[in-house]
């Protein structure tokens, strides 16, 4: 039995994604198509974007450095 299981009141598991759909998914992403070529230079290019964003100067790193100092101001006012 493939997929994700849950519990049900009787404490029987039972996939609530089947085993065919998981087989599906995982055909369309690692296949040579144009499709799945698309998808994985996609997941690349969001992955650098990612990476980008945590690096010192990008948009998330600037975010949690603000986020920390105002803590910091914050706890200096109390």
């Amino acid at each position: 039995m493939v997929g994700s299981k849950v519990n049900t009141f009787n404490v029987e598991m039972r996939p609530i994604v089947e085993a065919k759909a998981v087989e599906t998914a995982i055909r369309r992403l690692m296949g040579d198509g144009m499709e799945a070529n698309e998808r994985r230079r996609r997941t690349k290019q969001l992955g650098e974007m990612a990476k980008r964003a945590v690096d010192k100067g990008g948009s998330s790193y600037e975010e949690i450095e603000n986020l920390m100092n105002e803590l910091i101001d914050r706890k200096k006012r109390v």
